[in-house]
Order: C-alpha cells, then structure tokens, then sequence
C-alpha cells in the first residue's frame, strides 16, 4: 500500500514518439522469395503490429507474445498471422482484448529474454505467452552471459513492487526514447531485400568447406537457382548443408533436461517468468508447431533441403518433450496443439512450399487450435 502512495502520480512525464523494443519504429519493408511476397510496417514502439495505447487503458486485457519468424508472421500479412487472428477469438468479461506480436525473425531463447526485459514494462500485458517453437527454441542456443541480478533491486522490488515498476518503466522510456532518436526507420524495397539475400547465399557459398560444396550440389535445381537469387531464405540452405541433423535434436536418446544447455535454458525462462510478475502478468508457454513435426509436404521439403530426417518425427510426442520439461521446472502451464495440427498433416496449402514457414490457411489453424486452450487456461487464472 504504502509504494501505491509515494509512487501515485504518472510516470508518463514526456511525449512517447518513438521506441525501439525490436525493430527501427516506422520501418517499411517488402519481402519477396519463391512462395510469397508481403509486407512489413512497424509500429512506434519497434514492433510489427498496430499501435498501442500507452499506458494500457483500464478496459483493455493485454495479452503479449514473445517467440520467433513463427510469430512475426515471416511470408504472410500482418493481419494473417495466427497471433492477430487469436485477438478475436480470445473473450474476456467486461475486457477489450488486445494481442501484441512481439515476434523476432531468427530470434532465440537469449533474445526472448531481452524482449521480455526490454517489452514486457512498455507494453504492459495481462499475460505473456512464451512462444517456444518445436526442435529450435530450446536446443539452437548455447548461452553463458546471462545478465547478473542486481540484489538491491529485487529486494525493492519484494518490498515495494509498485515503485519498481514505475522506476523501470521511467528509466526503459527515458533508455529506448533516447536510443529511438538515433535510429533511422528501415525503408527497403522486395529488390532490394532479394539483393541483400543474394549477396547473403554469395557469401555462404564462398564460407563452404569441400564437402559442405559437395552437399550443396546434390540439392535440385529449383532449390539452388532460388537461393542464389535470393529467392530462398539463405539461411535455411546454410544450416541445411551445414548441420543437416538439425531437425534430429528432439529426438535425442538423453532427455532435455540431462543435456548441457537445460540449466541455462531455465534460468532465462524462469527469467522471463519473473520479469512478467514484476511488471503484474502471468507467463505461460506455447510449443509452437514446426512444418516438418506436423506436415507430410514440409517433411518431404526439408529432404529435398538435404536436412536428415526419419519416419518418427511427423509422429512422435518427442518434438514437445523440451517445452514441457522446461514449463514444468519452471512451474508454468504449457499448451500443446502438435496433435491438432497432425490431423492435417497431409495438406499441401498450410506451409509454403520451400520456405515451409505457415501460409495464411496455417496461421489461421494454429490460431483455430490455440485459442479453446488459451481460453481454459484464462478461465482457471481469472474466473472468466
């Protein structure tokens, strides 16, 4: 009570023009490949969504979600995504809901973690959702420098959570207002976005050992000409060629949480966890299914990219195995959608056809299959 007090008058003692919590605001981009083109704006406060009322209105339930390309919608519109597509399905009594993308294309967990220290006070959510894709969220990573407590802080923030907000989310605007000035909104047209990946698959190309060369050559054509025009992720053939048993790490014969980086991956959950109780949200994860765990054509695409795979992954509960442990050591709800997803495995129109990122038809059934969960989990946490 006593820091509701001292700490009662708005902290929103300048203009918010403009913050950067992931991107350059009022960037636009247009992105083209072999399956698609779209287009990208971003909002004032660095993020690919529609503007925000800040500080959040009484009457708005503020849902944020954290996660990956996934997320942000890499290939389909703004409006397609499944994130934009769950804010209408989400019911709150007496609530506007709101759902803020805060997705990161090549984003893993240590960038999870900054979004959340750096997002999580400005947006001010209701809830955070962890958006942990299949097979790479929690195995791509190898963190060592995870940011050190600061005791002083904490203990304020046990004694007087009110006062610590508002002096972080003071001294974040005051950080990211500052930052935002020097910052130029990124402008770049679909050419010159296919031009940088061209340049990009160039270079990767060059950076190729002998064998790695050897592997690239076995790809087919249509895949080869679409990367070296920069009409293919480059990214995608790099790891491809390079660690062709990347989409194996699931099913590993030693469980997640024996293996090296299972200690460091839940510290910066358990992380996250506290920075969305520190700002007055519940965290919970999401296991976001990946193309080739869920769809016979994405399988048979990652072949053709020269990935390794067997029968079990477009079958086994292995791929959700990571989320699981992880939400239960760091006693979080986690929803799963896999099995859902699985009884549409056999449709061509729900991953693009290279890229295999979700189509519009795909957000919309992860949106279709996440939302009744999201809704239970809601209604044991608020009574809906």
């Amino acid at each position: 009570m006593a820091d509701r007090l001292i700490f009662s008058y708005p902290v929103w003692i300048f203009s918010v023009k403009k913050i950067p919590i992931i991107f350059p605001p009022y960037s636009e981009e247009e992105f083209i490949s072999k399956d698609f083109r779209y287009k990208v704006k971003i909002n004032s406060i660095g993020l690919r969504n529609g503007e925000l009322s800040i500080p959040k209105p009484k009457n708005v339930f503020r849902i944020a979600v954290i996660g990956d390309s996934y997320t942000y919608g890499w290939g389909v519109e703004e409006e397609q995504t499944w994130v934009r597509l769950l804010e209408s399905k989400i019911k709150i009594v007496g609530k506007y809901v709101e759902v803020v993308n805060m997705g990161k294309p090549g984003a893993d967990l240590e960038d999870y973690l900054e979004i959340a220290r750096v997002g999580i006070p400005v947006v001010e959510p209701d809830l955070v959702i962890l958006a942990l894709l299949q097979g790479d969220d929690l195995h791509s990573f190898s963190s060592e420098g995870l940011l050190s407590e600061d005791t002083v802080y904490r203990l304020m923030n046990f004694l007087f959570p009110n006062i610590s907000r508002r002096v972080t989310q003071y001294l974040l605007f005051k950080k990211l207002s500052s930052e935002a000035k020097a910052m130029s909104p990124l402008k770049n047209s679909a050419d010159k976005n296919r031009i940088s990946a061209k340049n990009s698959a160039i270079e990767i190309l060059k950076g190729f050992t002998e064998d790695e060369k050897k592997r690239f050559e076995l790809l087919d054509e249509e895949i080869k000409d679409a990367f070296k025009e920069g009409l293919l992720n480059p990214f995608l053939v790099y790891v491809a060629v390079k660690y062709p048993d990347t989409l194996l790490s699931p099913f590993s014969e030693q469980r997640f949480s024996c293996q090296p980086n299972f200690e460091t991956a839940l510290k910066i959950v358990k992380k996250i966890k506290e920075i969305s109780e520190s700002a007055g949200a519940k965290l919970i994860v999401f296991s976001v299914p990946q193309s080739f765990y869920v769809n016979e054509h994405a399988f048979n695409t990652a072949k053709r990219l020269g990935f390794n795979v067997i029968e079990e992954m477009l079958s086994s509960d292995k791929v959700d195995e990571p989320a699981m442990e992880i939400s239960n050591y760091a006693e979080l709800p986690c929803i799963f959608i896999t099995e859902e997803m699985r009884k549409y495995k056999n449709r061509p129109d729900l991953f693009y056809p290279l890229d295999m990122h979700p189509t519009p038809e795909g957000h919309k059934l992860i949106a279709d299959n996440l939302a009744p969960k999201l809704q239970e989990v809601l209604e044991r946490f608020y009574g809906n």
